[in-house]
């Protein structure tokens, strides 16, 4: 099953986290949340090497970006790993944020089903380039993929 980390540098409860991480474990994935608050790069960086994640995802409001696309662009320079961006910087200023060579994907809606796609499609071994609510870096070329339906309401019509 695949090994995601999410990763923040702001010391509060993310509610996006919160509820991506419960679907992923849901599915049988093994989900750690990380927070770096900048002091030694090197000591969260070999932390983050020690837990060894398929995926990092990033939640990002405009005062985090710097860091972001910079921790980022070290996790592929040292990892496999998959680099997804989320929130409301990365659904603003989505050409920006993919742009970046640290940058595989963004999320440009809610991340739940998307990040629990793209798990399954990692333990596969399958390409992810398809997953709805995602633009995917392939190469040179940039996928941009529909967006998802709001998860309420989806929910309301499941239920309704």
């Amino acid at each position: 099953m695949a090994k995601v980390a999410l990763i923040q540098d702001v010391l509060v409860e993310y509610m996006g986290f919160m509820s991506i991480s419960a679907v992923l474990k849901e599915a049988g994935h093994t989900v750690e949340m990380f927070f770096d608050d900048q002091g030694n790069p090197d000591a969260f960086q070999k932390e983050l090497n020690n837990f060894n994640p398929d995926i990092v995802g990033f939640s990002i409001l405009s005062p985090s970006v710097p860091w972001a696309l910079s921790l980022a662009n070290r996790i592929k320079k040292e990892s496999n790993a998959i680099t997804v961006f989320g929130n409301i910087h990365a659904m603003t200023a989505s050409e920006e944020i993919i742009q970046n060579p640290g940058t595989d994907i963004v999320c440009l809606g809610e991340g739940e089903y998307p990040m629990r796609e793209l798990a399954a499609c990692i333990d596969e071994g399958v390409s992810f380039n398809h997953i709805k609510g995602f633009w995917v870096k392939s190469g040179k070329e940039i996928i941009k993929n529909e967006n998802r339906e709001l998860l309420t309401l989806l929910e309301r019509v499941q239920s309704g």
